[in-house]
Parts: C-alpha cells; structure tokens; sequence
C-alpha cells in the first residue's frame, strides 16, 4: 500500500513555502463550484481537542476568515466523548456544519445518513493534489467520499540508535530481530534497569500493537467484505505480543497507555518503542532535563513494513446549511501553506507529501522513517461495523494478555471466527 501521488500529485517546494496570507487571494479556486446555496451566520466545527490541534483551527479560522468572510464557531471536544457527542449532534440535525471524522467511524456515520457525499467535489479538485491518496482512501465508503484528511500518522518505531550501534544491532526490519534486540537488552547487567521495549498494552491500545506484528508478518489489510484473518498468524502476533509485554517491557506494560510508554522511552529506560509520531515527538526534539535520549533516537517504519495508520478528517454534515463554506473548511485545513505551519509550528502529522519535503522537516532525524511508515501503514476496519469488529479484537486480547483467556490458539480461533462473521454484516 504505497502513497500514489495521482492526479496532480506533485506540488512545487516554493508553493509549500508560500504564506498563509495568500490564501485569501488566489487559494481554493479550482475546486468544485459553488451551489449558491449557503444560509448566513457562522460556520459551526467540533474539533477534536488536542495541543496541536486547537492553535493549528485557529489558523485555518484566520485563513477561512479571510477568504470567505465568514466567521467560524468552533467547539473543542476531548476523545473520550467525542464520538457520542458527533453522532447524537448530527442526528439531531443543525448542531454543527463540520466535524472531525475518525476514519474508522466513516461507514458507521455514513450509513445514518449523517456525512455528505463529498465524492462529485473532491474528484476533479485540484486543491486535494498532493493529500497522501491511501489516507484519502480511508474516508470511503461504497466508492463515496466522505472526508478530506487533516492528519496522517501511522505507527512507528522509534529506538535508541547510540544503543543498537553499541551493539552490533542493525534497525530490525522483521519482528523476530526486534525480539532478538529486546532480549538482549532485557535485565543485561551491562545496562541495569534497561529494558528492551516498551509497549503500550492499555486496552484501548492494544489493537494498534497486534495489527503491527500481524501485518509485519504477513497479514493483509483487514476491513474488506468477503475478507479472512489467518488463523497461524493472528496466533503468532499474540504470543510476540504477549513475550514483548510481560518480559521486556518496563513494569505496568499490560495497563500502559502512550503516555506511560513515551515516558520510559524518553527516560531512557526503554530500547525501542512503537508510538504514533504525534504522542511522542513533542517529548524527544528539545533539549530538556526530562530528555535523557536527547540526540541518540532514530524512527523507521516497523518491523515487517507496516504499522497501523492513524488520521483524522474534517466531515461535512449532510444537514448542513452551508454546504459550500463547509466544505471550503473541509480543504481548507489540508491546505499546502497550513499543513506545513502546523506540522512544523504545533506538531499536526501532515498529511501532504510536499510538506515531508520540505527542507526545515527532511532532514530531521524522524522525518524519513515517518514518512516511511506512512507510505506503508494500514488501516483498520472503517466500514458499517467497524467499531464491532474493533471491539472485539480489543476485548479478546486484552483477555489473552491477561490471562483470562489462557491459549493463543482459543484466542486466535475466537478473532479469526468473530472477524468472519462480523466483516460481512450489513449493520
């Protein structure tokens, strides 16, 4: 699953360093025309709240602003909360003209009724040239697009480079390297209280560890009607899992979340761990008391090749009554000049290739790997009954992990059969 840079897909460096003020002029012309439909009043976003997230919305509100004219009210909402609150407001119609989409909530929301079909304006818009095309892909549904992405971020491996070349331990490219590094780091009397890994086994994380061993050792995309799990496989990535959690990993990794797993990395208790850029990047560039891996960290793409891809789009409402400035918003936060502002002022994983290449971000030390895991990340189920089948893996081995259920080959049974008959339900 590489990024395919189709239509236009190349997008001039200068043209990424244009301002944002030029926005106003000349930006979001091309794209699909206007209805002339649109009711007064300001337009209503609920953003999903977050420190990058919040001042990059400010940003497109001053360019939005800017270009249209119109004013934006805009809700920030935390993300324990967050999909209840989308739902029940779209359902009840008029609440907010935009919100930000999960992508694995795309077949959910869309088969209420609740998004408009964005697919008639985005497929001739040249304003979306450049957008990583497999993370435009997540927003659809029976060939219908429904969001325009606003971050990309898949899974990545970040480890201590100082520590591997110490060693003689190359960058593991298969799992069964990275549990050889792991082991040997683990209680190693050379590097007391040193652990090989740190894994975020929380339950609410625990999908994102299994889906990186199960595609890193062979295991296709997952979401497709008509599509299996392999029973051998989704076994195997338990028992890694399970071995790279209880015995290399610090202790407490069973109830780890990313924050407990970004702190013992940045505390050097850790060899490697796999995080999203966004949840730990912020605690590793800066010099600081708490940096203690300052300098010594290199990212790649995870063991196998592919890591579980996160990302975030802005969703029209189908009930909107300003469907043309909603969806001026919607593009507007995938802008060339803003993806770069907020990826490189407030940390927003981008979503555009243009800005990766940009020579402020390419030569840091995380830029290539991200990238790379990016190119070939994977997605988790986003259709009608995604958030069943996402609970259920995460229920079952949470289960396994914890003992509750004692062999992989009855956990492995269990995802692989639920998965069957789940992936092909209509609702």
């Amino acid at each position: 699953m590489g990024t395919k840079l189709g239509r236009k897909r190349g997008l001039a460096l200068a043209v990424a360093m244009a301002t944002v003020a030029s926005l106003a002029a000349c930006g979001g012309d091309s794209g699909a025309q206007p209805t002339g439909k649109d009711a007064d009043g300001p337009l209503s976003v609920l953003m999903l709240a977050s420190a990058s997230y919040d001042p990059c919305s400010e940003e497109i509100a001053k360019a939005f602003r800017a270009k249209t004219g119109r004013e934006v009210k805009m809700v920030h909402e935390g993300y324990p909360t967050f999909h209840d609150k989308a739902i029940t407001a779209l359902a009840g119609g008029g609440a907010y003209d935009v919100i930000m989409l999960a992508y694995q909530w795309t077949g959910e929301f869309a088969a209420q009724g609740l998004l408009a079909d964005l697919t008639e304006r985005a497929k001739n818009d040249a304003d979306l040239d450049g957008i990583f095309e497999p993370v435009m892909d997540l927003y659809t549904n029976d060939g219908k697009q429904y969001a325009i992405p606003f971050t990309a971020q898949a899974e990545t491996l970040f480890y201590r480079k100082d520590l591997l070349e110490a060693e003689g331990f190359e960058v593991p490219k298969t799992w069964e390297e990275y549990e050889k590094i792991a082991k040997h780091f683990t209680n190693n009397p050379k590097y007391p209280g040193l652990y090989g890994t740190s894994i975020k086994a929380a339950s609410q994380h625990i999908q994102q560890a299994f889906d990186n061993r199960y595609w890193g050792l062979g295991g296709g995309p997952l979401g497709q009607p008509g599509s299996t799990m392999d029973l051998e496989l989704t076994k195997q990535a338990m028992e890694q899992l399970k071995r790279h959690t209880l015995q290399y990993s610090p202790p407490g990794a069973l109830a780890a979340t990313f924050t407990e797993a970004q702190r013992a990395f940045q505390a050097g208790n850790a060899v490697m761990t796999e995080l999203m850029p966004s949840t730990v990047l912020a605690l590793l560039i800066n010099e600081t008391p708490e940096n203690k891996v300052y300098n010594k960290v290199g990212a790649a793409v995870m063991p196998g090749g592919h890591g579980e891809i996160g990302s975030w789009a802005m969703a029209v409402s189908s009930k909107t009554k300003r469907p043309d400035a909603a969806y001026e918003w919607s593009k507007m936060a995938a802008n060339v000049e803003l993806d770069l502002t907020c990826q490189t002022q407030f940390g927003k994983s981008a979503v555009r290739a243009s800005t990766y290449e940009n020579p402020g971000l390419r030569d840091t030390f995380y830029a290539a790997g991200v990238r790379a895991g990016l190119d070939a990340g994977y997605g988790i189920p986003n259709g009608v009954t995604a958030s069943k089948i996402n609970n259920m893996v995460m229920e079952t081995l949470s289960k396994y992990m914890a003992g509750q259920i004692s062999s992989s080959d009855e956990a492995a049974r269990s995802i692989v059969d639920k998965y069957a008959d789940l992936v092909n339900q209509a609702g």
